[in-house]
């Protein structure tokens, strides 16, 4: 038991947890256990009578440790007795800097069998870089895994293309996290040595493709109760398929499938993905070769939906710049209407003004009629200057400002920039001032109006004519006697 003490002591320093199970027995009356778990003190179990204790230990002082549950003492203390020892040891890949496999039999195993997700998961984790015991110096290079031997001299995995905002786009219908196929991906120059860890590239192939088409299926996958996933695609027709672990010679179309869906999560590219599987797949049977026919259909619908989309944003363009130059046209007409029909009524209440300024002069109407009807004629000139200016032009200006508003209704194709642009058109800058030119010109015209009825009713009150008009006599007749 010699030499036990510092094994105890270092393994939880460096990171690594560790059980120990030692049982000091001999003879079937008398047992000591001492057990111990990561950094915990040890803690120990005694059965049997004292007397039957194995002899070179001290009784005095094991009682001793036992009482203060130092296992390390007792284990001094029994360093002359022979004992049964079993020490687990769980490798931390954080402390460690890698994952530890003792066999590639077993490494091939948790790749291809019923829980390889799971398996995949965690070997593809920080720090990506698995240690096969038996591997020796061999050495098996992926896009983002390094799988080597302890006595292989390696360089670290390379960084994979960040697929991380697509998968955590489709991540959203709550499907279970896995990692990227590109980390099982071969690189460009595949470097392979020795015949152990050869045959390792095809199952890390199958791992990429199955999970190629995971993380393309439209619905959430389902594992099946042996480890298969069922995963469906939903474009031209409905298509569930069911992926095992195996091995894959080449997964190269499979991978320019996924980088291209995961270059971008506009839904059209989604689309085009979905219905390209869909006619490429109909059964488990079509996948190893439906990769490239899939990648080139869904480049094709992907080219022939963003051309409607920008023929549709041209389209779009055109009615919404169609709509703000009627509005304006409609905005300028409204201003030049008000603005004559504006002219035309003040032209007849001056008229009428001054017709019965005149009346009044001539002695035709008394001075209280004239003001009478002068106070009428002021009251239509303010009726007729409130209807333009908070009927006419208001609702023309209301009606321009609402097309514009409405434009924004058009950002599913239209830009800010577009938007921003049709409302900075000339027609409807043009618009706006002729219907600010005809408010100052109601304003203006129908003031003086009022101001002409003001100066009449002055020139009636100060210089009003007679009211009874001086009637011309008989003419004298002369007699002949």
């Amino acid at each position: 038991m010699r030499g036990f003490e510092p094994v105890v002591d270092r393994i939880p320093v460096r990171g690594h947890q560790w059980g120990l199970s030692l049982t000091v027995q001999e003879d079937a009356d008398w047992a000591m256990t001492i057990t111990a778990e990561g950094p915990t003190r040890p803690s120990i179990e005694v059965e049997g009578p004292d007397d039957r204790a194995p002899a070179g230990i001290t009784l005095k002082d094991l009682k001793q440790a036992i009482a203060d549950s130092d296992g390390i003492e007792a284990l001094r203390l029994s360093k002359h007795v022979s004992c049964v020892a079993e020490i687990t040891l769980n490798n931390q890949p954080a402390a460690a800097g890698a994952h530890w496999v003792e066999t590639t039999a077993a490494l091939e195993n948790l790749m291809n069998g019923r829980d390889w997700t799971a398996s995949a998961l965690q070997l593809a984790s920080e720090p990506h870089v698995v240690v096969v015991e038996d591997a020796q110096d061999e050495t098996l290079t992926t896009r983002g895994l390094v799988i080597a031997g302890p006595t292989a001299v390696v360089a670290p995995p390379a960084e994979v293309s960040d697929d991380l905002g697509y998968r955590m786009a489709v991540q959203t219908d709550e499907r279970f996290r896995l990692l990227s196929p590109l980390l099982f991906a071969p690189p460009e120059r595949p470097d392979v040595g020795g015949s152990k860890l050869r045959f390792l590239q095809q199952l890390l192939n199958g791992v990429a493709r199955n999970l190629v088409w995971f993380w393309l299926a439209s619905e959430t996958p389902v594992i099946e109760d042996d480890g298969s996933l069922t995963i469906t695609f939903s474009g031209a027709r409905l298509v569930s398929v069911n992926l095992k672990a195996g091995h894959v010679q080449d997964v190269a179309a499979e991978l320019r499938l996924y980088e291209w869906a995961a270059a971008g999560t506009d839904p059209a590219r989604q689309e085009a993905v979905q219905r390209a599987i869909s006619l490429a797949v109909i059964n488990a049977d079509d996948l190893p070769t439906a990769g490239g026919p899939a990648l080139r259909t869904a480049k094709l619908l992907y080219e022939l939906a963003r051309r409607q989309d920008v023929a549709e944003a041209f389209a779009t363009r055109r009615s919404a710049r169609e709509v703000a130059l009627t509005s304006a046209r409609q905005a300028a007409q409204t201003a030049r209407e008000s603005a004559g029909r504006s002219v035309e009524r003040a032209l007849l209440q001056l008229g009428a003004a001054a017709a019965i300024v005149l009346s009044n002069a001539g002695g035709l109407i008394s001075p209280g009629l004239a003001i009478g009807l002068l106070v009428l004629v002021a009251g239509l000139t303010i009726a007729s200057w409130s209807v333009a200016l908070t009927v006419e032009i208001p609702s023309a200006f209301d009606g321009l400002r609402a097309e514009l508003y409405d434009l924004n209704q058009y950002r599913e194709t239209l830009s800010r920039q577009d938007i921003r642009a049709i409302r900075k058109l000339r027609a409807v800058r043009c618009s706006t001032r002729d219907l600010g030119r005809a408010r100052a010109t109601i304003k203006f015209i129908y003031s003086a109006v009022i101001v002409a009825v003001l100066i009449g009713c002055v020139l009636v009150l100060t210089h009003g004519g007679s009211t009874k008009p001086v009637m011309p006599g008989p003419s004298p007749t002369s007699t002949v006697p």
